[in-house]
């Protein structure tokens, strides 16, 4: 009972953690439908074995006993199908509401968010899928041994109660063993840990020198290194294989009661041939069931852990962003703006400069000389040490995030979300077909080779190439339409020819917006309104 109590105990959590009532109500209900009909099935199978028996077989009854089988087995496949879309799709609901807690602001203008964002746009998923198949996996478990323990008590009880005594017992005193052995390992390591790691890191060092000298001898030393892994997993695997023996003998031993028994109570006449047949299938699927308890029990510890971690995703509050539709009427103005990492060295001097709504203006210089800086300054990322940050007229330094994330859009290298070609574009923000079919004029490539965007984006942005990323996140920014657009450095992985059709597409699409875009590439300046150099702290026209 202690090991039920486990596993069901595991389960809740999980369920309570992901918040999924009706799926794993749904969950629940499916896996005793598959459960009652494999039950079911060896039942018929039972009966038809007793009719051959007792001369009572028939073609018809051969034809029913088909019929139901083959119903049976539907049932139990549609029952595992359906169960298994319940959870796939509630797995992706999961995904998407954490996922768009997490985007609220438009995840690319607050650089915390966005990387606990993408983070999130990895784990989400995998912890969400795992979690609803530890659900799967456990609940299927207890609800079949459950029945088939019921099954069993009712066709041959004493074998049934004997059998599972002896599986239990023996799973209890593998697990404490297996504790025990973990807990000797752990104290052999904590005792003999710094004379191994000395050892091995000496041993390590020569092997290091000598295959620097032989690309031979390196991919030896990756092979011994690879070799010492498997050992040791091998040394640990034929432990558990001898416990396992045990627990198989123990096992096979009771089958043998259980058969023996059986044969002598048809032999006797007491019982009939399909009863027997019932009474053997069910011991072997009940004993299979108790094999993957520790199985069960990794999955359900590993994703309660995985839930536990995001949980927090679930409460946090993120910073709630409502794109302004309004352009701006005034200026971007900057005043003697300075700014220094260490307070010693100035990034910013003393820059002045006006930035008025149609503008498309380039800011170019070397490498560190201060651009990434200026955008974060005015995206509100970073607080200037003198000087001010106005926008129309009200400085930046008044206004809270939301109110200048309205305005203000700042994005740095393109971010992906794991989900589809409109998901990333819409970065979670409502639809608007009309809209979004617009921001999407530079994809007609992509949608038609990938069946209108159907095609699952990963968060590095496979399986699209560096031109297509660039223009799917051209896409979000048109749709976004935001009055103020700050982009740092964002081709510098994309060829030239993209680069144009791209700044092309932004400067027809958001002639209203002030667009500054920090650059250190020099073949597209010609597209710009505006060419400013970063150069010692200032801002040169």
């Amino acid at each position: 009972m202690k090991l039920f109590a486990t596993v069901a105990k595991r389960f809740l959590a999980i369920e309570r953690l992901l918040g999924s009532h009706w799926c794993v109500a749904a969950m629940v209900a499916l896996a005793l439908v598959r459960s009652l009909a494999s039950v079911l099935a060896v039942n018929a199978l039972g009966d038809l074995f007793s009719a051959i028996e007792t001369g009572a077989y028939t073609a018809q009854s051969a034809a029913l006993v088909l019929l139901w089988l083959a119903a049976l087995e539907i049932l139990r496949t549609g029952a595992l199908w359906l169960r298994m879309r319940i959870a796939s799709g509630e797995s992706g609901r999961l995904h998407r509401k954490l996922l768009r807690r997490c985007i609220a602001s438009g995840v690319e203008n607050d650089m915390p968010d966005s990387e606990r964002a993408t983070v999130a746009a990895k784990d989400v998923r995998r912890v969400a899928e795992d979690g609803f198949a530890a659900l799967e996996g456990s609940c299927t478990w207890l609800i079949s041994i459950a029945v088939y323990i019921v099954y069993g008590l009712i066709v041959n009880p004493a074998a049934t109660a004997v059998l599972t005594a002896i599986e239990i017992g023996v799973i209890c005193s593998i697990q404490r063993l297996n504790s025990q052995l973990d807990a000797q390992n752990e104290a052999r390591r904590a005792a003999y840990g710094k004379w191994f790691e000395l050892l091995s890191a000496m041993a390590d060092k020569m092997e290091a020198c000598m295959a620097c000298l032989d690309p031979d001898k390196l991919l030896a030393l990756l092979e011994k290194r690879a070799f010492r892994w498997n050992d040791e997993s091998r040394r640990s695997l034929d432990t558990l294989l001898r416990v396992d023996g045990r627990f198989r003998a123990g096992r096979l031993v009771s089958e043998l009661i259980v058969i023996a028994s059986g044969l002598a109570l048809w032999l006797s006449g007491s019982l009939a041939i399909g009863a027997v047949y019932a009474s053997i299938v069910t011991v072997q699927k009940l004993c299979a069931l108790f094999e993957e308890t520790s199985d069960v029990l990794d999955d359900l510890t590993r994703c309660q852990s995985a839930v536990n971690r995001l949980n927090p995703l679930r409460n946090e509050r993120f910073v709630a962003v409502t794109p302004c539709a309004q352009p701006v009427r005034d200026a971007l103005t900057l005043k003697g703006v300075s700014f220094s990492y260490d307070g010693e060295n100035p990034v910013l001097d003393g820059v002045n400069a006006v930035f008025k709504p149609g503008q498309m203006c380039a800011i170019v210089g070397a490498s560190g000389c201060g651009k990434s800086t200026l955008l974060k300054i005015l995206g509100g990322f970073l607080r200037h040490a003198e000087g001010s940050v106005s926008l129309d007229g009200k400085p930046c330094a008044d206004m809270p995030r939301e109110e200048l994330w309205a305005s203000v859009q700042y994005a740095a290298q393109p971010a992906f979300i794991e989900g589809l070609f409109r998901d990333n574009v819409l970065f979670g923000l409502p639809m608007d077909a009309a809209r979004f079919q617009k921001a999407c004029e530079g994809c007609e490539a992509f949608l038609r080779r990938d069946e209108a965007g159907n095609a699952w984006i990963h968060p590095n942005g496979d399986p699209l190439s560096s031109g297509e990323r660039q223009r799917i996140v051209i896409a979000r920014h048109i749709y976004r339409n935001s009055p103020v657009l700050l982009l740092d450095e964002p081709f510098a992985n994309v060829s030239v020819d993209v680069e144009r059709a791209c700044l092309a597409q932004l400067k027809a699409q958001l002639s209203h917006a002030c667009i500054l875009v920090a650059t250190h590439r020099t073949q597209t300046l010609d597209l710009f309104d505006r060419v400013l150099t970063m150069k010692g702290g200032q801002l040169h026209e």
